[in-house]
């Protein structure tokens, strides 16, 4: 005898079914989420630094003193060590945790379009000590670095060349090139001599800075002390020069405090924590939630199993076979799986919109949501398989001992 589903579910327990479709679909949701957390955090790191990230070295600033550090002067000595090929200061390290910005624009108005920018001062040696390629135009020449004054207005009716990255050059600038083309912004006028690849940016500069907006200004300090200490060594011989030049700098200035050296390495490493940590929690709320969802559906089937025991007894009085049932359980099961899954993509571009990310959404491949939908099918059904089997293990004697409503 043939038999039609009787739609245990779909027909009795309309509630507890749409709560299901609607756990399906934020699971979906969520998956959506973890996809393109995990493909945002790879393409930030993927991006090319512009800097010789595995030769470099930062010092943080020493405490100051009683009589200011001369910042030619400690360079100077610094590239006496054996195994430092370059040495520099500069007002923030690249990855650092200290940030300088200004909003610039390429109109003398400021009131008119303008973006936030990151700013490195630059004691005379910054270019060769990082390693950054010059795409258009020249470097600073020695005769351009100048000392910061003590006021700002000092230095009001002086022109000063300025490097910037192609990032910067392209939003000042976008309909040719910027070489030889203004800044505005600044107290001082600053003119544009060189294009660089990329300069990375601090990390405080997270929501402030646009992203690959930097330019760079040859100023020195007037004390040294409070600046960041840059040295390029070997990659191989980093570790033996980190501990050579904290040393001199101890025995140099034995009234300040020294810090151990950073290797960019580790900066880049904390630069991208806030991305890795955000990917880790989309993915551990996505597991988290896909398990409860998963338990929902072994625990509600196993429910309705019970609830719906005479009615399936009486399907196999009347000839359904064990198969026949198992293959209703796992039918109802996969139109709850289908509505949530064609309600979580409805839903996604609205989450998408509205959630704060550190990365810029991506349109998800076909192949990864097949991926997804394929996934959400195999587990919602191996979550089923008890309850299925439950329900083909129902007597159809059982139906003759007590009366059943139909």
């Amino acid at each position: 005898m043939g038999f039609r589903s009787p739609f245990f579910v779909l027909c009795r327990h309309k509630g507890t079914a749409t709560l299901l479709v609607v756990e399906i679909a934020i699971g979906f949701v969520l998956l959506c989420l973890a996809w393109q957390a995990g493909v945002g955090y790879q393409a930030r790191i993927a991006v090319p630094s512009g800097i010789a990230d595995a030769e470099l070295l930062a010092f943080y600033p020493l405490v100051k003193g009683a009589s200011p550090i001369d910042p030619d002067e400690l360079v100077n000595r610094l590239r006496e060590i054996p195994g430092v090929r370059e040495a520099t200061l500069s007002n923030q390290a690249p990855y650092g945790p200290n940030a300088w910005s200004s909003a610039v624009s390429s109109h003398p108005k400021m009131d008119k379009e303008h973006l936030v920018a990151n700013v490195y001062f630059d004691s005379g040696s910054l270019a060769q000590t990082l390693g950054l390629r010059l795409s258009q135009g020249r470097l600073f020449q020695p005769t351009e670095y100048t000392m910061i004054p003590a006021s700002p207005t000092h230095m009001v009716h002086k022109e000063l060349p300025a490097l910037v990255t192609t990032g910067l050059a392209h939003r000042l600038y976008p309909d040719g090139s910027a070489l030889d083309r203004p800044i505005y912004g600044m107290p001082q006028r600053l003119r544009i001599v060189g294009v660089i690849e990329r300069l990375p940016q601090p990390k405080a500069s997270h929501g402030r800075a646009m992203e690959s907006a930097t330019f760079v200004l040859p100023l020195k300090p007037t004390d040294a002390a409070s600046w960041f200490l840059m040295v390029r060594a070997d990659a191989h011989r980093r570790t033996e020069v980190a501990a050579s030049v904290q040393a001199y700098l101890a025995r140099l200035f034995p009234e300040r405090a020294v810090t151990k050296a950073v290797t960019l390495e580790q900066l880049r490493h904390t630069y991208f924590q806030d991305d890795r940590r955000w990917a880790w929690t989309i993915a551990a709320c996505a597991a988290g939630w896909w398990l409860l969802t998963l338990l929902s559906i072994a625990v509600a089937g196993n429910l309705w199993v019970q609830h719906s025991a005479l009615r399936i007894s009486l399907h196999r009085a009347v000839g359904a076979t064990q198969r026949q049932i198992v293959r209703v359980v796992r039918l109802e099961n996969l139109l709850l799986a289908g509505g949530g899954i064609a309600l979580g993509w409805l839903l996604f571009p609205f989450a998408i919109d509205r959630m704060p990310m550190p990365w810029t959404a991506e349109p998800m491949p076909a192949y990864w949501q097949a991926l997804a939908v394929l996934a959400i099918g195999l587990f919602t059904q191996l979550a089923v398989t008890w309850p299925a089997r439950r329900a083909a293990r129902v007597s159809p004697y059982r139906v003759t001992r007590k009366p059943v409503r139909l």
